[in-house]
């Protein structure tokens, strides 16, 4: 921050150049100022801020110590507003006469009638000390009398008036109804001045009322069995039904069954069905000896543990069983009927074994002048691909001076150095004899 420049700050004010000789003292130059002295920071105003968006050029030239510079940015004035001091002792004591503890607050307000707390018009207290809870009475209802709040008798008792209460003193809750209330969206104004527990008033703000429906009693002579002939198990329900025919469950007309007592496996059959006839299903036993398949084409008739008598009106796998109703079937063959809509197996023919001989396939290779010869895995195809494996497993290089197009067999120096050996249709090693094989001469 060399060079007298100022430097911008965060909030649009301006830092003073940091620098040892200023042309200005560092001291508050607003009369007013209580401590032009003592601030850590001060500010020499050029006219041109733009801080708060008020027009600094009324103190252009002044040097303003931090306190006075954000005031000005925030109120466009210098000048504190007068606040009368207190004369002795500060309030300790809400001059409201109707205060229950004028003398226990924490904080007292001195009110002037300028407030705005709470949008109230303060001018009607002006002058008045009130305490916190006065204070913040008036602010939120505008007033500080209190609403007056008749106070209970001696005798009064919590107890529901409701005299069809069960249990009248046992609500860990009860209501005074004063027939205002707007609770739940009833007409409390029939229960005026009563006292209702929990219950009661839950019951009353649901369906209006507080009488209870009644529900009829079963008398003991009700017979508890179903009165559906073909039910397996009429007398082991543990609930039964008293069929009315003004029932709705399952969207079904109750009336064709009205006056019959139902267990509940056939209450809740009629109700997904509509019927309480069941639908047959094929009778299924063991393979005791005495049931066999029918199937001339099965291949193990009596060693089904399941066997099915067919009726022709099964829908299993979509298939028409009315082909072969009468038939007696194991399971696998309803199985396969249901699958397939045949009891015929397809014939399949022999698989290979594992252990039988795979066939070697040649694979044939055209070549260029129109022949086509097999290539084996392990035949030798030509000279030169036998003697390229042969120079690798012997480390020699038969690379000539042309780039490799006139191959010719290494010479070899020495006494006992000789040329590889190569058969058809494997290519051997070189043998190498002793003592050592020089290294070829091109």
């Amino acid at each position: 921050m060399a060079g007298g420049t100022a430097e911008s700050r965060g909030d649009g004010g301006r830092y003073l150049p940091e620098e040892t000789g200023r042309d200005y003292p560092e001291r508050c130059t607003y009369s007013g100022c209580k401590r032009p002295d003592e601030s850590g920071r001060f500010r020499k105003i050029e006219g041109n801020e733009d801080v708060g968006a008020q027009d600094w050029s009324s103190v252009a030239g002044e040097v303003l110590c931090k306190a006075c510079y954000q005031h000005y940015g925030k109120h466009g004035r210098l000048a504190r507003r007068a606040i009368p001091e207190r004369n002795g002792e500060p309030p300790s004591r809400c001059t409201y006469a109707g205060c229950k503890r004028p003398e226990e607050s924490r904080q007292f307000y001195e009110i002037k009638g300028t407030e705005k707390g709470g949008g109230r018009d303060w001018n009607v207290i002006a002058g008045e000390v009130l305490c916190g809870a006065c204070y913040a009475y008036f602010g939120t209802y505008g007033r500080l009398e209190r609403k007056e709040v008749p106070e209970r008798p001696e005798d009064y008792v919590r107890r529901c008036t409701y005299a069809a209460c069960k249990r009248p003193d046992e609500s860990r809750k009860f209501y005074e109804i004063k027939g205002t209330e707007k609770a739940f969206g009833q007409d409390w104004s029939s229960v005026a001045n009563e006292m209702l527990c929990s219950a009661c008033y839950q019951h009353y703000g649901t369906y209006g009322r507080l009488e209870r429906r009644e529900i009829p009693e079963r008398s003991e002579d009700v017979a508890r069995k179903c009165t559906y002939s073909l039910c397996k198990r009429p007398d082991e329900s543990g609930r039964f039904h008293e069929i009315k025919g003004s029932e709705k469950g399952g969207g079904h007309d109750w009336s064709s069954i009205a006056g019959e007592v139902l267990c509940n496996a056939c209450y809740t059959y009629f109700g997904t069905h509509g019927r309480l006839e069941r639908r047959e299903i094929p009778v299924m036993s063991s393979g005791d000896g005495d049931r066999r398949c029918t199937y001339m084409g099965c291949k193990r008739p009596n060693e089904s543990w399941k066997f099915l008598e067919i009726t022709g009106n099964e829908e299993r796998g979509g298939q028409d069983w009315g082909r072969i109703a009468g038939e007696t079937l194991c399971y696998a063959c309803y199985q396969h009927y249901g699958a397939t809509g045949t009891l015929e197996r397809m014939q399949q023919g022999k698989r290979r074994s594992s252990k039988d001989p795979v066939p070697m396939q040649t694979k044939r290779v055209k070549r260029e002048g129109g022949s086509d010869k097999p290539k084996s895995k392990g035949g030798a195809a030509h000279g030169d691909e036998d003697l390229e494996a042969a120079q690798i497993l012997a480390g020699f290089s038969f690379t000539g001076a042309d780039g490799g197009k006139n191959r010719q067999p290494p010479v070899a120096q020495g006494p006992v150095a000789q040329a590889p050996v190569m058969q058809a249709p494997v290519a051997q090693a070189p043998v190498v004899q002793a003592p050592v094989a020089q290294a070829p001469v091109m």
